[in-house]
């Protein structure tokens, strides 16, 4: 936040607002508004797994334990999914980078 007010940039983008503390703070910008993107849990794991990242995840359950964890965290943590229903445009990302490239450009009309 503190970046975006002394650079003044005419349009940034802000990834992983996880708290709803954070997004808050972050209503007060001028313009600011919230796009939400998800895929299926399923998807979303296989990504996951394609990038080599989260190797401690060995299996789709240990990934769904850890997962709800940053879903529906208490207030201190992290809410992913009270910030996604305050979004603003909400997409489905099931294809590939071209196709969601494509949804936000319709979406943000650009």
């Amino acid at each position: 936040l503190h970046k975006l007010e002394k650079d003044a940039p005419q349009n940034a983008v802000l990834e992983s607002v996880r708290t709803l503390g954070e997004l808050a703070i972050l209503r007060k910008l001028p313009g600011f508004f919230l796009l939400s993107i998800d895929a299926p849990r399923e998807i979303r794991y296989e990504r996951l797994k394609g990038r080599g990242r989260r190797d401690n995840l060995n299996s789709f359950e240990e990934f769904c334990h850890w997962e709800d964890k940053q879903l529906a965290g208490a207030s201190h943590e992290q809410q992913l999914l009270a910030v996604m229903e305050q979004a603003d445009i909400q997409l489905v990302n099931i294809g590939n980078l071209d196709e969601l490239r494509e949804q936000i450009e319709e979406n943000l009309g650009i």
